[in-house]
């Protein structure tokens, strides 16, 4: 059975397009949150994209990583990766990223006497790690569960 009867949906051409919001002028480049690093910082991420430009010059930085003198990962890599040497510092590193918005917190334990001849007590890694969980993880998760204005559903668990 056939109406001559047209479909009112389709012939209301502007009830089958979706309404579009306007779109917003592009009033140039917003780096507000570039103010957040440090001079230090900025460099570090500049120097680590340059690292990862492109596919030769990665493989090239991988290459020559094993011969860069450790001063030199510890002024140009060391502080965006790595929270601190002692819990002060990964404390202090967890403040500024939760001023940052970012809230959750992860603890690795690097042994850097490990070249294959010493050997680490594994009961010294175990309290390490306790230690941090104690000392860095749980009041940092209770300071950002005690933040006001945070659903505590929306913050990420530390690990």
């Amino acid at each position: 059975m056939s109406s001559n009867k047209p479909n009112s949906y389709l012939a209301n051409k502007s009830a089958a397009t979706p309404h579009l919001a306007p779109r917003e002028k592009h009033t140039g480049l917003k780096a507000d949150f570039l103010k957040q690093f440090t001079i230090s910082e900025l460099i570090s991420f500049m120097f680590m994209g340059l690292c990862t430009i492109n596919k030769p010059v990665l493989q090239l930085c991988i290459k020559l990583f094993p011969y860069v003198p450790m001063p030199v990962i510890k002024a140009l890599i060391y502080k965006v990766y790595c929270g601190g040497e002692t819990i002060e510092d990964v404390k202090k590193t967890g403040e500024r990223l939760t001023e940052r918005g970012i809230n959750n917190m992860m603890i690795s334990l690097t042994i850097e006497a490990c070249n294959g001849n010493n050997n680490v007590d594994p009961q010294f890694i175990v309290s390490e790690t306790q230690r941090s969980i104690k000392n860095i993880l749980i009041p940092h998760t209770v300071s950002v569960i005690k933040n006001p204005g945070k659903d505590i559903n929306l913050i990420p668990a530390g690990y």
